[in-house]
């Protein structure tokens, strides 16, 4: 079962629910100027999965992909990944 967000370009947004999804936590780590930034990683199955699937090594794809954060409110974040520009 999947949780529908709307963004406030009313794009959907399938966000599922933990029992339906694989979950791993990270720590998150301030960096940065004054600690404004704040660093977490990306599972690496998932970055291995979408490399695979565009049948790119994990190098390749980690030098043509950047990760696109998708948020608005306080429910969570998703992320997604984009071609560099």
């Amino acid at each position: 079962m999947c949780n529908n967000i709307y963004t406030m370009s009313n794009e959907v947004i399938f966000a599922p629910s933990e029992k339906d999804a694989y979950t791993k936590t990270y720590r998150m780590q301030a960096t940065g100027a004054g600690g404004k930034t704040i660093r977490t990683s990306v599972p690496s199955e998932i970055v291995e999965k979408e490399a695979r699937r565009l049948d790119l090594t994990v190098k390749e794809f980690i030098s043509h992909y950047r990760v696109m954060w998708l948020y608005n409110g306080f429910e969570g974040a998703w992320a997604k990944f984009v071609p560099k520009e």
